[in-house]
């Protein structure tokens, strides 16, 4: 070998020795990790079992008597991993917790290489008492916002009704309730709805939600949300995930303006979607923008009611 070849071997040698010093310190002080942090299997419940951390007793409908709610879920993390649970009643934060998910699992757990285990996160009923109405638990995974969940509390023997009515599809296939006093609406009005019910005042617009059968295939929030980034939607309107009793869906809130008679209103909406055995449901709850806060509670408890059948 003449003195360039030697030159260009000492050369790489020294490259790949570079490389395999540089890969050794990148494994040995933790900065490569395999795995991916996740969250699912979200449901509320009333009790857990102490040591699994497992829901006992799963429901969705609580009565003020209740003193603890559970919102339960298996996580796959680091052990410094950091979870957080946030819950809301309409739309008010009432309760928080962070923990790194070796604390919350109560066992030792993986530092390079991700592991499972069950999350239980819980609120306690206030001092004064639990407000009656819809509550949102939102869950979070090193910073991101993982699949979250729902549940209503109501006044002592009224948790089944809570002043709601219920509409069970003829054939079978879902039920939602609604709030007494409002009027199904007419077929005609429905744009091929399966169902929608209104509000008996509000103005020029007032609150509504219809029932709807999608031509989505599934409720990936990433397959929802590359769809509503191709049609041009901002981030502010993207799904995020969403559970409804024991079925998987998906949630997003966004504003767009309506035009009858040549009068143009500026309206929030939710949209609500359910996986079923068939077709994915959608529930579509809309208002005008300057009185959505004031009806948010009101189209959780009718979210949180839609149960899909098939």
């Amino acid at each position: 070998m003449n003195d360039a070849g030697k030159t260009w071997a000492v050369v790489i040698l020294a490259v790949v020795i570079a490389a395999l010093i540089g890969l050794g310190v990148v494994l040995f002080t933790g900065a490569v990790r395999f795995g991916t942090v996740k969250i699912s299997r979200v449901t509320m419940a009333s009790k857990v079992d102490a040591k699994t951390g497992k829901p006992l007793e799963k429901k969705s409908s609580f009565n003020d008597r209740q003193v603890r709610v559970y919102c339960c879920a298996n996580a796959r993390a680091f052990e410094d991993t950091v979870l957080e649970s946030r819950w809301y009643h309409g739309g008010k934060l009432v309760g928080r917790f962070r923990g790194k998910f070796e604390e919350l699992v109560g066992t030792s757990t993986g530092r390079f290489k991700t592991a499972g285990g069950n999350i239980a996160f819980y609120l306690d009923r206030p001092a004064g008492g639990w407000a009656p109405g819809a509550y949102r638990v939102e869950l979070l995974i090193a910073g991101k916002q993982a699949p979250g969940a729902s549940f209503t509390v109501a006044k002592s023997g009224s948790e089944e009704s809570g002043g709601m009515l219920e509409y069970a599809d003829p054939a079978g296939r879902f039920s939602v309730r609604y709030p007494e006093g409002w009027v199904q609406a007419d077929s005609k009005t429905l744009d091929g709805a399966l169902v929608g019910f209104v509000a008996p005042d509000g103005g020029d617009y007032p609150p509504r939600f219809a029932v709807v059968m999608t031509d989505f295939t599934g409720v990936g929030v990433d397959y929802l949300n590359g769809a509503l980034k191709a049609a041009g939607k901002p981030d502010s309107e993207m799904f995020s995930s969403y559970s409804l009793g024991d079925r998987q869906g998906a949630r997003r809130t966004y504003t767009w303006e309506s035009t009858s008679g040549g009068k143009t209103v500026q309206l929030r909406s939710i949209q609500a979607l359910v996986q079923g055995s068939k077709h994915v449901y959608g529930l579509n709850c809309h208002c005008q923008t300057s009185q959505f806060d004031a009806n948010l509670p009101v189209f959780d408890s009718i979210i949180n009611s839609f149960r899909v059948n098939e």
